[in-house]
């Protein structure tokens, strides 16, 4: 009973940063999760309050990764970054090179002019959930966003940390198609998620008991 309870404590965790109130709107429950997002992938650069000036400012939070990316890479200031770009009117694929950083090493390929809101998501999804270009082309056919896409792959991540249950990533990814709400779409995965902990750990104590008799029986 108590490996039970362990279990249910630690999907709870994970679920904290996503409980969402009836009361927030689609846009405000998917600009938390981008926002947790970017904090997990650069919580040495960003703070929630960075980005939500970055937002105001007028940039996409795929451009906020492309920023960190060239700042870690560079070892610069993300301040000088920023506004070496703005003086300049630059894209970030020249202000890449003119502080010396190679995007394509890092899988990132941006027009030189172009703002690379786009190649930001898609490298956020290639390296924090490896999900390669041509699944993501997949989905954007099947009229899914690219914020869809990564959102849906982060919700899935806290739910199934450990990738047991594929099909509730399908389930999540078919409900955005079908136009639901994600605070709708975090109600029925939640349970889901429970589920498929309380399985695992069910699976576990099984286990744990065969060995046991094993043991007994030599």
């Amino acid at each position: 009973m108590k490996r039970l309870v362990v279990s249910i404590l630690v999907v709870s965790l994970l679920l904290a940063p996503i409980i969402v109130s009836a009361q927030e709107d689609d846009t405000t429950v998917e600009n938390g999760m981008m926002v947790n997002i970017l904090l997990s992938a650069f919580p040495n650069l960003l703070t929630e309050n960075l980005i939500r000036d970055l937002r105001a400012d007028g940039y996409g939070y795929g451009e906020i990764a492309i920023i960190c990316i060239i700042v870690s890479q560079s070892g610069k200031d993300l301040t000088e970054v920023i506004n070496y770009a703005k003086e300049n009117n630059l894209g970030w694929g020249e202000v890449a090179r003119y502080f010396g950083v190679k995007l394509s090493k890092v899988g990132l390929v941006i027009n030189p002019q172009d703002r690379g809101d786009s190649a930001g998501i898609m490298y956020l999804l290639r390296e924090r959930y490896r999900v390669s270009n041509a699944e993501v082309y997949r989905l954007r056919l099947q009229g899914l966003k690219l914020s869809d896409i990564l959102v849906s792959y982060e919700l899935y991540s806290r739910l199934d940390p450990q990738n047991k249950n594929p099909e509730l990533l399908q389930n999540i990814l078919r409900a955005r198609e079908e136009r639901k709400e994600w605070r709708r779409i975090i109600d029925q995965v939640s349970n889901a998620g429970q589920i498929t902990q309380i399985k695992e750990e069910n699976k576990v104590k099984g286990q744990e008991k065969v060995q046991q008799q094993i043991q007994q029986q030599t």
